[in-house]
């Protein structure tokens, strides 16, 4: 638990990839819903928005409060939104071409 933290203070102070590297490196938490909940942040933060919905739906399926889950839901919500403008626009550009 302690490592992960530190690993959610070095991406805010190191930025997203350098914390998601951090995180990934803690091992044995991948039953742990806030492990996945710092990977789906950090990964939406880095413009993964694919990789940051399915680490969110991680973090709800393993569990949370009525607090965590609304926060893990709007979060999900977002990269979903992310995906699909990003979907969009590939189409678009892919249709001039």
């Amino acid at each position: 638990m302690t490592r992960l933290n530190r690993a959610v203070a070095v991406g805010e102070r190191d930025g997203p990839g350098a914390g998601l590297a951090e995180v990934e490196a803690v091992d044995g938490l991948s039953g742990y819903p806030l492990w996945h909940a710092a990977r789906a942040e950090l990964l939406h933060r880095l413009g993964r928005a694919e990789e940051a919905v399915a680490a969110y739906r991680s973090a709800l399926a393993l569990g949370a409060n009525q607090a965590q889950r609304r926060h893990l839901e709007a979060g999900a919500a977002e990269a979903a939104r992310d995906v699909a403008v990003s979907s969009a626009g590939a189409e678009e550009l892919s249709s001039r071409g």
